[in-house]
C-alpha cells in the first residue's frame, strides 16, 4: 500500500493543517514541495495568516471584511509604517480647555477639562472625510482621572473626588462605571459608583488600568509635603469586589503594567525595582507582597528616582476579547513593548519638580512577552506567600531584553508614544526649531526586511541597531548601562513643529500647544 503523502490530500485540509506555522516554518515547507510552494504563495488565508504573524497582528472575527481586503489592508499599513509615510494627515482643533487628564487607545483620544466635570473624546479618523468632532461624558463630581476599556468592554471607569462635610474636612475617592458609548452607568456594574477611600487631600495622582474583568487603581500624592502613603487597589469591577489593597511608603508607586489579565507590575521608584504581582483568586488569599522583584541598575549614591512612569499599549484582553470593535485586525498584546520613563535627580534636593539640568532622564523598552518569560523562569513558585521574593539582579535579566536610551531631550511629559512594537519620538525643542518625527520598531521580522532593504538601497533616513550599546556616560548609576534589543528606526521626509507626539495602533498624533501650554490641536498622521 503506497504510503500517503501530505501533498495527496485535499487541498483545502493542506491550508488548514498550514495555517497553525509560523512565518519560518511556512518559508521551510515552501522550500521542500513545488506543490507546497504553489499552494502557499495561492491560499490567500495562508498569505494573510502569515502577514499577521509577522506584523505582530491578530485578527478580529468581528470585522465583516474578507479575508482578501483584510489582507490588502494589512500590507498597505505595513508599507506605510515601513516608510514613516501617513496615507492622510488631518488636524483637529481643541475648543475646551483642557486639563491634564488625557488618554489615547481604542481609536479614541480623550481631553479633560479645566471645570473637572466634563471628560472631551474624539473618535480618531481612519479616512479624510471622517468626523473629528469632539463628544462629552459629564459626571456630577470633580474628575481625578479615567481608565478606558472601550474595545473589551464599552467601559471608561471614572475617578472622582467629592468633599465630606465633617471635621477635619475630608474627601471621598470613588470610581464611576460607566458605558463609553453613552455615558451612562455600565449595565455589568453591579456597584456603578464604589468607594475607594476616604482622604485628607482632594486630587491625588492615579494609575489606573482595566483587563477583563480586574480593575488596578493606584493612589499616590508625589509632591505632597506631607507624604502620604502610596496605595493601590485591585477590584472585580463587574461585582465592586476588592481583591487587594495594600499602602506602601510615600513615593513608591506612580503607574503599572498588565502583564496578564491576572498578573500585573509595579515599578517600585522608593527601592528602584520592577515589582510583579498576581491576583489572588479570593481576597482571603490576598498577598502582602510581590510574587517575583526584578532589580533596575544600581544608582549611585547620591542618587534617587523622582518617578518611574510606564506604559504598554494595547492592555492583555480577557474572554470578552474585541466584541466592541469591528477594525479588521488589532496588534498582539503579548507582542507589545513596554515603556519605562526613570527620571534621576541628586539624593540632596527634594522631589519637588526640578531645574533640568539638575535631572537626568532614561527610557528603556522591553517586550511584554520577554517580562512574562522572565516572571515564568524566576524561583517564585517555591515560595509560600509568607516567604520573601528573590530579587533577580539587573545584569541577570535585564542587558539582552531591554533597550535603553537618554531621554534628557526628547519629551516625556506624555507616556502614550508607543503602540504594538513600534515608538515615536521627536525632538524636545522641536517647537521652535522642527524636527523629523523618528518611529522606532522592534519588530524582529521588520528588522530583518530593513536590512535586506539597506543592503540594495541605501536610506538615510532609515537605519538599524543591533548589538550592545551603553547609554551615555552618566553619573546616576553606578556602573554603565548596556542593553541590547535591536530595533529599527525611521525618521519622517518633513520636520514638525510639534510640543511632543504620541501614537495608537493607526497614527501617530502631533500636539500644538498655547504660550501657557495648552494643547490647541492635534495632527493625525494616519498609517492604517
Amino acid at each position: 500500500m503506497r504510503q500517503l503523502k501530505l501533498v495527496d490530500i485535499p487541498e483545502e485540509l493542506i491550508v488548514q493543517i498550514l495555517s497553525y506555522l509560523g512565518p519560518s516554518d511556512l518559508v521551510t515547507c515552501e522550500l521542500t514541495s513545488s506543490t507546497l510552494r504553489s499552494i502557499i504563495k495561492e491560499a490567500v488565508v495562508l498569505r494573510y495568516s502569515r502577514a499577521l504573524q509577522v506584523a505582530g497582528m491578530e485578527d478580529n472575527p468581528n470585522s465583516n471584511l474578507s479575508v482578501t481586503e483584510r489582507l490588502a489592508r494589512l500590507e498597505r499599513r505595513e508599507s506605510a509604517w515601513f516608510k514613516n509615510i501617513p496615507d492622510f494627515t488631518t488636524t483637529i482643533p481643541v475648543h475646551h480647555n483642557p486639563s491634564g487628564i488625557y488618554d489615547l487607545t481604542s481609536g479614541v483620544y480623550l481631553l479633560g477639562n479645566t471645570n473637572r466635570l466634563a471628560l472631551h473624546y474624539c473618535k480618531l479618523p481612519t479616512s479624510s472625510e471622517d468626523d473629528t468632532s469632539w463628544k462629552n461624558i459629564e459626571v456630577e463630581r470633580n474628575i481625578i482621572d479615567m481608565g478606558l476599556a472601550a474595545y473589551e468592554h464599552d467601559l471608561i471607569a471614572v475617578v472622582t473626588t467629592s468633599p465630606v462635610t465633617a471635621s477635619p474636612p475630608s474627601h471621598n475617592i470613588e470610581l464611576e462605571f460607566r458605558e463609553f458609548s453613552t455615558g451612562q452607568w455600565h449595565s455589568l456594574a453591579q456597584k456603578p459608583r464604589l468607594l475607594v477611600t476616604n482622604s485628607r487631600w482632594e486630587r491625588p495622582a492615579i494609575g489606573i488600568e482595566i483587563v477583563g474583568e480586574y480593575l488596578v487603581l493606584i493612589i499616590t500624592h508625589s509632591n505632597n509635603p506631607w507624604r502620604p502613603d502610596s496605595q493601590f487597589f485591585v477590584y472585580e469591577w463587574k461585582t465592586g469586589t476588592l481583591k487587594l489593597k495594600l499602602s506602601r511608603p510615600h513615593h513608591t508607586y506612580h503607574g503599572l503594567i498588565f502583564l496578564a489579565e491576572s498578573v500585573f507590575l509595579l515599578p517600585n521608584a522608593s527601592d528602584n525595582t520592577l515589582e510583579i504581582w498576581e491576583i489572588p483568586l479570593s481576597p482571603e488569599r490576598a498577598p502582602s507582597q510581590p510574587t517575583c522583584i526584578l532589580g533596575l541598575p544600581q544608582l549611585a549614591d547620591n542618587q534617587a528616582l523622582s518617578a518611574i512612569s510606564c506604559r504598554c499599549e494595547p492592555n492583555p484582553r480577557g474572554t470578552a476579547a474585541l466584541q466592541f470593535s469591528t477594525r479588521p485586525f488589532h496588534t498582539s498584546p503579548s507582542d507589545a513593548i513596554a515603556i519605562f520613563n526613570i527620571r534621576v535627580h541628586p539624593r540632596h534636593f527634594p522631589l519637588q519638580p526640578l531645574p533640568i539640568h539638575l535631572s537626568s532622564m532614561f527610557t528603556f523598552f522591553v517586550h511584554r512577552r520577554a517580562l512574562l518569560d522572565v516572571f515564568a523562569s524566576s524561583p517564585h513558585n517555591i515560595f509560600s506567600s509568607h516567604d520573601a521574593p528573590e530579587r533577580i539582579p539587573w545584569l541577570s535579566w535585564g542587558p539582552p531584553i531591554t533597550r535603553w536610551l537618554n531621554a534628557d531631550n526628547v519629551p516625556t511629559r506624555w507616556i502614550t508614544t508607543t503602540a504594538g512594537q513600534r515608538c515615536v519620538l521627536i525632538a524636545d525643542n522641536a517647537a521652535n526649531h522642527g524636527f523629523p518625527v523618528v518611529i522606532l520598531d522592534f519588530n524582529p521580522y521588520n528588522l530583518r526586511r530593513t536590512e535586506k532593504y539597506l543592503r540594495r538601497t541605501p536610506n538615510p533616513r532609515l537605519w538599524c541597531v543591533i548589538g550592545p550599546q551603553r547609554v551615555e556616560d552618566s553619573e546616576c548609576f553606578v556602573d554603565s548601562i548596556e542593553s541590547s534589543l535591536p530595533y529599527t528606526a525611521c525618521a519622517s521626509t518633513q520636520s514638525f513643529e510639534y510640543e511632543g507626539v504620541l501614537m495608537d495602533e493607526e497614527r501617530v498624533l502631533g500636539l500644538s500647544t498655547d504660550m501657557v501650554d495648552r494643547i490647541q490641536s492635534i495632527c493625525v498622521h494616519y498609517f492604517g
